[in-house]
């Protein structure tokens, strides 16, 4: 069985501190202790790498013949585990860009040179004309450079075409000073990352690593020794899914446009990561990423219905429907004439065409070019909000992507528009195809969506799904989740789910707590990515795309428990499992291989991970212990491998109690020296006078280290904030204080013991 572990993470020297952050140069960085990796003097090569002794191996055994590994990062904030973690991100940027074969990204700088190419064109089209442009067009060359206007800009502007002018000008400043911005970071990542990447699949170990602006490859013999291979191209490397939410990391503006490289790619799986949730200039769209987590759940649940009976969520909860509620941010499109039994609650939100205005829609143009022009010519459920929603769509992509249909002198040109529309199987035109295809299949009399149904509603069970589907394509069982999502999803329509728990009570999915949508999206996060990774071992299809079958994957998992509960952090390792098996059948090919690692500050997380699979790190520093992790008491968890040093409690609790110590303290320290003061008072022989006064210098000596309280801490707080302490040995040690010092108080707490004694005896 292919064995696919993430073995190390090396800075190597020449590794500015700009990317290793408080690393240490040429220590290799651990996911697995069972081998040991030897580095040239000079720190810039790896010259053996041995293994040692193994620990248990199939630990997390999955019946369907993928070989789990699950690792683990922990440490101080500060203590470099993110920093690891990018040096990841940069490697794989450098690999991609740097191979032998071919570039699978383009380097941003190029992306904005070619920006700085068309505002060039523009701005001297505006400039050398001496034609009063339309409004229309001078709209379009906003729209073609994603320029907006602000209130400062239309200020004491008369002229459209000088305010055009002004923008496009400053837009080309920009554009050319972020060029020269991009330039200089991609030559520094070049000349200054050093670092490389150990990982072990097949019973083989090998390296990837990029130093002195070059990319190099071994595989280790038996004797650990490095072989060179030339000509690398990811044939043996692995893929990464990595999850952060942290609204602090990965920001291009702190690390430079070249992370933007990784998130904004439509590749199909060829770049060896994905990274979730994507950013726009360090930020994420939470409710895009809504809408995309009910999208992935969508086709996930569509793809595990079609192969299961139930489909079951985080072990408690079991799908019962999918819930459809039309779009309302459109106008309906009807055909005057058609007859429509919710005519009248629709009229007011439809525009109604005569025969020749209709046929010449562009969406009734794109529909019929696509299916047909039998389509069309009779009503059917929802066709009035499907042709409503294509024309809104057609008019966004006309808008928002319209460089793409411009002709060689930046004019549009409608044939090569309305070829995209057609051809295009990009996330542009999507929402197209999964509307189309829903007008392809409703247009059936017979279909499911024809049966009797509310006019903005629908709902279906999951064996109607099945038949909804069967009606799609008659090999709807052998689909992937993405070519689902082209036949589950109609675009007009908001989704979600009705799931009920074990006692059979009904809820949507949208209706359960933040935590329990987080766990589930995350975890469909996962499945779909691999689901995806899986059908491309299944592709044949002949494409200028480069597809990459990769068969081992690493799912990184950047603090995910930022959500959730002890309770789901304690359950999370077990449902990402549940959902790994998922994957694939047993027999299939594909995925072979998974190593997970998590980035985490929860013990409950570690408790399911052995300590072999742990790495430590305090300042940057690998910190070693013996102590075994796997299910082991959590607070020697949070002790040992969370480096809490100052103890558990609380800081404001501990601050609270010192100062109620020091108060108590305080007037301890009084009533003994009033007491020592009293027995001057009383003796008249020297020595015995002479000796209590040298205690009492004492004593005064204690009271000036000690700060006057505040009024705030009297006998009745401290006596109140002393009750509030859980921890019982820290309870009785503060209440024997108290009474020492208010002495009077002493019986009654005795008494309260006491009380409490008899009470326990009556349970």
């Amino acid at each position: 069985m292919n064995q696919f572990k993430l073995l190390c993470i090396i800075p190597l020297n020449g590794c500015d501190e700009k990317f290793r952050k408080n690393l240490t140069i040429g220590e290799a960085y651990k996911f697995k202790s069972d081998f040991t990796v030897e580095l040239d003097d000079d720190k810039r090569k790896i010259i053996k790498i041995s293994r040692e002794k193994k620990g248990i191996e199939n630990l997390y055994h999955l019946s369907n013949g993928i070989s789990l590994e699950i690792s683990a990062l922990v440490g101080l904030n500060g203590s470099g585990k993110s920093a690891l973690i990018e040096l990841l991100y940069y490697l794989i940027y450098t690999m991609s860009l740097y191979n032998s074969k071919k570039p699978l990204l383009t380097e941003h700088s190029k992306l904005i040179s070619q920006q700085i190419e068309r505002a060039q064109k523009d701005s001297k089209k505006l400039y050398d004309s001496k034609k009063k442009f339309r409004s229309i067009e001078l709209f379009k060359v906003l729209n073609d450079h994603n320029l907006n206007l602000s209130k400062k800009e239309l200020a004491g502007i008369t002229n459209g075409q000088t305010l055009i002018k002004n923008i496009i000008k400053k837009r080309l400043e920009f554009l050319l000073g972020q060029e020269q911005d991009d330039l200089k970071s991609e030559r520094f990542i070049k000349e200054n990352l050093s670092a490389a990447i150990v990982y072990e699949t097949s019973g083989s170990i090998y390296s990837v690593s990029f130093s002195n602006k070059k990319l190099s490859c071994y595989k280790y013999d038996s004797n650990g020794k490095p072989k060179i291979i030339k000509d690398f191209f990811f044939d043996s490397f692995f893929y990464s899914i990595c999850l952060n939410y942290s609204h602090h990391s990965l920001n291009s503006k702190v690390m430079g446009n070249w992370i933007n490289s990784l998130f904004h790619k439509n590749d199909g799986y060829a770049t060896p990561v994905v990274i979730n949730p994507m950013r726009d200039n360090g930020n994420f769209d939470i409710n895009r990423e809504l809408h995309l987590s009910n999208e992935r759940i969508m086709s996930n649940f569509a793809f595990d219905a079609v192969r299961n009976k139930k489909v079951r969520l985080l072990d408690k909860y079991e799908l019962r429907k999918f819930l459809f509620s039309a779009k309302k941010d459109f106008t309906l499109i009807k055909l005057a004439g058609f007859q429509d039994k919710f005519e009248r609650e629709k009229y007011s939100n439809t525009k109604y065409y005569d025969a020749d205005d209709f046929d010449n829609l562009e969406s009734v143009k794109l529909v019929r070019s696509i299916l047909g022009k039998g389509y069309l010519r009779e009503y059917s459920n929802y066709q009035d909000y499907a042709l409503g929603y294509l024309e809104k769509k057609i008019n966004k992509i006309k808008n928002n992507y319209s460089s793409l249909f411009d002709d060689k002198n930046f004019n549009f040109n409608y044939k090569k528009f309305i070829s995209f529309l057609k051809n295009d199987k990009s996330h542009i035109t999507k929402k197209l195809r999964q509307t189309i295809n829903f007008l392809r299949v409703s247009d059936n009399k017979d279909s499911i969506w024809n049966k009797p149904f509310h006019y903005s509603y629908n709902e279906l069970t999951l064996e109607e799904l099945n038949l909804w589907l069967a009606e799609c394509d008659k090999d709807f069982k052998n689909l992937t989740p993405s070519s689902l999502m082209d036949y589950a999803l109609p675009g007009f329509f908001n989704i979600d789910f009705e799931i009920s728990t074990s006692d059979n009570k009904l809820v949507k999915l949208s209706n359960l707590s933040s935590g329990e949508q987080q766990m589930i999206f995350n975890i469909n996060t996962i499945s779909y990515h691999l689901y995806n990774l899986q059908s491309v071992h299944f592709t044949d299809e002949d494409t200028e795309v480069i597809r990459l079958p990769y068969k081992n994957v690493a799912i990184i998992l950047d603090e995910i428990e930022i959500y959730y509960h002890p309770d789901m952090q304690r359950e999370l390792s077990l449902n990402i499992i549940e959902a790994l098996e998922k994957v694939k059948n047993t027999n299939d090919i594909g995925i072979e291989s998974i190593h997970i690692i998590y980035l985490t500050h929860s013990p409950f997380i570690l408790s399911d991970i052995p300590s072999s699979n742990i790495l430590r790190l305090n300042n940057g520093q690998i910190k070693e212990l013996e102590q075994q992790t796997f299910g082991a008491n959590i607070h020697d968890l949070l002790a040992n491998d969370f480096f809490l040093e100052k103890g558990f409690m609380g800081e404001f609790a501990k601050n609270e109690i010192n100062k109620v110590i020091e108060s108590l303290n305080f007037k301890r320290l009084n009533n003994l020296k009033d007491e020592k003061q009293k027995l001057i008072n009383k003796t008249i022989d020297t020595d015995k006078r002479l000796i209590l006064e040298n205690e009492i210098i004492k004593i005064e000596n204690k009271l000036n280290n000690i700060a006057t309280p505040s009024k705030k801490y009297d006998e009745t707080y401290c006596k109140k904030l002393i009750e509030l302490v859980g921890e019982p040995i820290l309870y009785m040690s503060l209440m024997e204080l108290y009474t020492e010092v208010f002495q009077s108080k002493k019986e009654e707490f005795i008494q309260s013991q006491i009380d409490r004694l008899e009470k326990l005896k009556k349970l």
